[in-house]
């Protein structure tokens, strides 16, 4: 089995190293990822017109260098170009994480994580995506050993890139840490449990692939920041409604010594509670999460507000072009 491990998080985000040598268990390791931040990017591809994607050899350690490879555009290309055969021959399997932030409710609509496997299943392969609470960090920042010294490293490395992100659709933190006026309280990835989720994925991938199907899904795996042991369980949860906090108003304030040039301040609410059944309740209480994704499909003929006159409207206007095409 060949496997496609991506993210949104750029090719030296250490979730992705983690889930990249986790994922040898089940099969031949490929990694293709963003030469850059793509969080929020949702299924996005590029600019088609007169744009050409690069790709760069990279390197991850304890992966074989001939398979690990940086793409200057979203998670969503590399999987698409993959699936094109790019990069040398075909895969069976995309897996995109371990995301530091959840990915829930309707931020799953914008999540690049969730993105590179909807992709994958637009070309007839399964997608799983795998995302991991992150803890916000106290101004007295806190330090524990790294398994190792290149974990430690990268760990150094994804924190200052993370001080950097912008809360542009998936959940980075599970505070009020995203915005410009908090950066000091970003987040703090040492104290992250990587191989938790790592083993979590590897465990639900396996019993995935141990079946035959040529029905492709999406499936969305949401993990406390926990060691294995202090985790309670999983649940199959429903999609809620709102992520665990959200942006109740934008506006707009000019800029000191500007005219036309005004910066945009986001105004967050207060947490919302969720209902133990949803993927954000499960994971607050200390539950993984296991949600399915179903397809974009044509909604039932459900009579909404506006529906029949505009159906209507439109009748009227090829109506009127009929009439007029055969005088």
């Amino acid at each position: 089995m060949r496997i496609l491990v991506t993210n949104d998080d750029g090719i030296d985000a250490i979730g992705l190293h983690v889930l990249a040598r986790a994922m040898q268990t089940i099969g031949k390791v490929t990694v293709i990822a963003p030469d850059q931040e793509y969080s929020g990017c949702s299924a996005a591809l590029w600019p088609m017109s007169g744009v050409k994607p690069e790709a760069y050899r990279a390197s991850i350690d304890g992966i074989d260098e001939e398979e690990v490879w940086a793409l200057k555009g979203p998670p969503g290309l590399c999987v698409a170009l993959a699936c094109l055969g790019a990069f040398n021959g075909s895969f069976d399997l995309v897996v995109a994480g371990i995301n530091p932030g959840t990915n829930l409710g309707r931020s799953i609509n914008h999540s690049g994580t969730l993105g590179a496997c909807i992709t994958a299943r637009s070309y007839g392969i399964s997608g799983i995506a795998i995302s991991q609470m992150v803890d916000t960090m106290v101004p007295t920042v806190r330090r524990q050993p790294a398994d190792n010294a290149e974990e430690a490293t990268e760990s150094q490395t994804a924190q200052h890139r993370n001080k950097q992100h912008s809360n542009s659709g998936e959940t980075k933190q599970n505070d009020d840490s995203w915005d410009d006026d908090n950066l000091q309280q970003i987040t703090d990835l040492v104290t992250q449990e990587w191989h938790t989720a790592a083993e979590i994925a590897v465990s639900a991938i396996k019993g995935l692939v141990s079946v035959a199907s040529d029905d492709p899904v999406v499936m969305n795996i949401n993990v406390p920041n926990r060691k294995l042991s202090e985790i309670k369980g999983w649940k199959r949860t429903e999609i809620g409604v709102d992520p665990l906090r959200v942006i109740q108003k934008a506006t707009l304030e000019l800029r000191s010594g500007h005219i036309n040039t005004y910066d945009v301040k986001l105004s967050k609410g207060e947490k919302v509670e969720q209902p133990i059944h949803t993927d954000g309740g499960a994971v607050l209480s200390g539950w993984v999460s296991v949600s399915w994704l179903c397809r974009l499909e044509q909604e039932a003929s459900v009579q909404r507000a506006g529906q029949l006159s505009a159906e209507s409207r439109l009748d009227k206007l090829f109506a009127s072009d009929t009439t007029a095409n055969t005088r």
